[in-house]
């Protein structure tokens, strides 16, 4: 399975909202006005353990649409939150060691509605 599908997959699970509905992977449409979007994000090369497994680190970017600032700050906190707990999860066959946030949940722009996004990127470590 992928990497986005997963972790919408664990958000959905943690109650911060639903596939296709308010949760999206990969691209951000018109609608809803309030939602949160999945991007993936090359990590470095994958570290080849001695025995045979991977261990990657890819990297995840979440945006988070709302109305108005607090919405939309609340909500990617909402996501941080969530993600901040996925630690030593099988989702979906894959082993997720850890999701680590990059930083803080930030404002990035206004869209031209003018819808307020917020953004936060993760970087994460996956056995294979």
């Amino acid at each position: 399975m992928s990497l986005l599908n997963d972790m919408a997959d664990y958000l959905e699970a943690q109650g911060v909202g639903t596939k296709a509905t308010n949760i999206f992977m990969s691209y951000m449409p018109e609608s809803p006005d309030a939602l949160s979007v999945l991007y993936d994000h090359g990590g470095p090369a994958p570290l080849i353990l001695g025995n045979g497994l991977r261990q990657e680190s890819p990297e995840l970017q979440v945006l988070t649409r709302a109305l108005d600032y607090p919405t939309a700050e609340t909500a990617a906190r909402a996501v941080y939150t969530a993600l901040l707990g996925c630690r030593e999860q099988t989702i979906n066959g894959t082993r997720y060691i850890s999701v680590l946030p990059i930083s803080q949940p930030f404002f990035l722009e206004r869209d031209h509605i003018p819808r307020v996004i917020f953004s936060c990127n993760y970087s994460l470590e996956v056995a294979r």
